[in-house]
């Protein structure tokens, strides 16, 4: 099985098929802009509209030549600490405030008096703001 990440150029319903174990699964014809073409399965999604992903989204898959049909498994990015797949304003929120006190500590040690003037305040924005950035950059969201 080889991990890859394309485009989904078509995704065409296939039927149904039972498994003993797990019941009824939906069946799809999924097209990358890679060339790749496979089978995608799922016991959840009725239509092609209900999928997680959609025709025109970049998406990572594991690609399954082993067997006679080819199989792609979408893989879905992990969930955060609030259960969402992508942050939410809430963490981001998070980083900012802790980016905000880290670069509140950091203007402290260098000096800057408690009473921030305007400037001192736009200043300490602008540091938390970079803090922020990069801290989001590094972790990948």
């Amino acid at each position: 099985m080889e991990n890859k990440k394309s485009k989904v150029v078509s995704i065409q319903g296939n039927g149904t098929y039972t498994s003993q174990k797990y019941g009824l699964f939906y069946k799809y014809d999924v097209v990358m802009e890679n060339g790749d073409a496979g089978e995608v399965s799922s016991n959840k999604s009725t239509t092609a509209a209900e999928l997680k992903f959609k025709v025109g989204d970049i998406v990572d898959y594991q690609y399954d030549t082993s067997t006679q049909y080819k199989k792609i498994k979408i893989i879905y990015p992990e969930k955060s600490s609030f259960g969402g797949k992508r942050p939410r304003e809430s963490e981001l929120a998070m980083i900012y405030c802790n980016a905000f006190t880290q670069a509140n500590a950091l203007r402290g040690t260098l000096g800057f008096e408690s009473d921030k003037t305007k400037s001192q305040i736009e200043a300490l924005c602008n540091d938390a703001d970079y803090i922020a950035a990069h801290i989001i950059k590094k972790s990948g969201i």
